[in-house]
């Protein structure tokens, strides 16, 4: 799988337009240069999908050969993944919550929302880790197992 997605990166690499995407703006005509640069902007994104396959399995397979390796380290995502159905969705609240208090209008920059998403993302897994020591599951799990069985399951450890 390395080689696979080393050979598509390179590909890619060679494919990739110059230009980026330009954003049409209410009563400003695209020129025809810029009418091609989203062509063919477009274009390459779906030969990228084409190879997003690849970069799947490098990704599972990186992870699986690497876990041995670095199982220590990733010991907080247990957690993180047991409650994974109420860290998406605290995710979608909290986010929203933030984007609440971005004044109108106001473009929020790729690397502000990456950081800010990133740090949610390590917020949540201390929570779920703390949760973990005094709770089997949960909220939301903990939630849906009682619906499921259809009767009040014991949350504490």
């Amino acid at each position: 799988s390395f080689v696979a997605t080393s050979i598509s990166v390179a590909f890619l690499w060679q494919k990739a337009p110059a230009d980026g995407l330009v954003h049409y703006m209410e009563g400003v005509e695209l020129t025809e240069a810029q009418i091609l640069s989203n062509r063919a902007f477009f274009d390459f994104s779906n030969l990228s999908l084409a190879f997003a396959p690849f970069f799947s399995v490098f990704y599972v397979s990186s992870l699986v050969l690497l876990e041995p390796l670095v199982k220590k380290l990733l010991l907080p995502l247990n957690a993180f993944g047991r409650m994974a159905f109420t860290n998406y969705i605290s995710q979608s609240v909290i986010l929203v919550i933030i984007a609440m208090f971005i004044p109108s209008g106001t473009v929020v920059s790729y690397i502000i929302a990456t950081i800010t998403c990133v740090l949610v993302v390590i917020a949540q897994i201390i929570t779920s880790s703390f949760w973990l020591r005094f709770f089997k599951y949960g909220p939301l799990e903990w939630l849906w197992r009682c619906g499921t069985y259809g009767k009040w399951l014991s949350i504490r450890k």
